[in-house]
């Protein structure tokens, strides 16, 4: 079965050849791999076609400079596998990392395989390890009473929103219309979204081998540095509860968790007066769309979850209910009034 890998290019010089390394040396072999040059001008795209010269599984689309999102569409519009992969282009895999996930979805059947990921350096350091299933428990799926499946084990299913790290049947999401949003903010999140919302078979694995690394100026990073007008979270928000009605406990408990995740990350950048104006817009949009914490950030429920981040939604709430959120600006945020954020 074949296995179509995308990855959107823009600026990546440095890492190319080292990032088609890795997928090129796979021992799974039916796959093709899908660059999508997004205007890049450091001379991506001509290092691209020499790669593809020299190996016929591997496909180059030059495009405009869109952004990540319209990237990864392209690339979903070009595929011709059974499933879908994805890559960023500064990222790391192991040579059986395709075949870890095709081996995954081939025998159970899903619709989408998730896995755990490695943060390391840009030096190769492990800085973290993210595990959705603990070995010797490898594979987690769930079954009806008449043997059919059925979707993932609650949170699991949320904890990982990034689309790499992951496998997915082709014709599931081509039936359920999946895009990414081409916006500034969250477009992974509105793409996972709408596949959740489409009720997939999904499975989780307890594979870690997707090598997610830290470069401190990458989007992923620098996108959430202070609280900026130009990546307002909302409009990308009120776009998944478009396309996800469903509002579920686990979903709700889901948005309610981005905004704290949001106040916490983006909040410590900005200044005191405008973390504490972005704590009454989210509390303004939870409330409009009726989102209370559904339970508390410490519930069983949320198996998987990191103490963490459970800490950061409990601390959120608190200071939310009992309006403390100006001595938490004050104490919290290391940004400045008068610095653009």
């Amino acid at each position: 079965m074949m296995v179509s890998i995308i990855v959107p290019i823009y600026n990546a010089r440095k890492y190319l050849r080292r990032t088609a390394g890795d997928l090129l040396r796979q021992t799974y072999r039916e796959i093709e791999v899908i660059f999508v040059d997004d205007g890049s001008t450091d001379g991506s795209g001509k290092i691209l076609d020499r790669i593809a010269r020299k190996d016929e599984r591997v496909r180059v689309l030059h495009q405009r400079n869109g952004g990540t999102a319209c990237a990864r569409n392209a690339g979903m519009a070009a595929a011709s596998g059974d499933y879908l992969m994805f890559m960023d282009d500064d990222d790391r895999i192991p040579e059986g990392h395709v075949k870890e996930y095709a081996d995954a979805i081939e025998k159970t059947g899903a619709d989408i395989v998730i896995g755990g990921y490695r943060r390391i350096s840009p030096d190769g350091r492990i800085l973290f390890t993210r595990t959705l299933v603990r070995p010797p428990c490898r594979m987690v799926e769930i079954r009806t009473p008449s043997g059919a499946k059925k979707s993932v084990s609650g949170w699991l299913g949320y904890i990982n929103i990034s689309p790499w790290a992951k496998i997915y049947r082709r014709s599931f999401v081509e039936k359920s219309g999946a895009q990414f949003l081409e916006y500034p903010y969250g477009e992974d999140i509105y793409f996972q979204m709408m596949l959740h919302s489409a009720h997939p078979v999904t499975v989780c694995t307890g594979s870690v081998s997707y090598g997610w690394v830290d470069h401190k100026e990458s989007i992923s990073n620098t996108i959430h540095k202070g609280i900026r007008e130009e990546a307002d979270m909302f409009p990308m928000l009120d776009k998944v509860l478009e396309v996800h009605p469903e509002r579920d406990d686990l979903f709700r408990y889901f948005l309610y968790r981005h905004c704290a995740y949001h106040l916490c990350v983006s909040g410590r950048d900005a200044g005191s007066k405008r973390l504490v104006a972005e704590f009454k817009r989210c509390r303004d949009w939870l409330q409009k769309n009726e989102l209370a914490l559904p339970f508390s950030p410490f519930s069983p429920r949320l198996k998987g979850e990191i103490l963490r981040d459970r800490v950061a939604v409990f601390v959120i709430c608190m200071t939310s209910r009992l309006h403390l959120e100006r001595l938490f600006a004050r104490i919290y945020c290391r940004g400045t009034e008068g610095k653009k954020t």
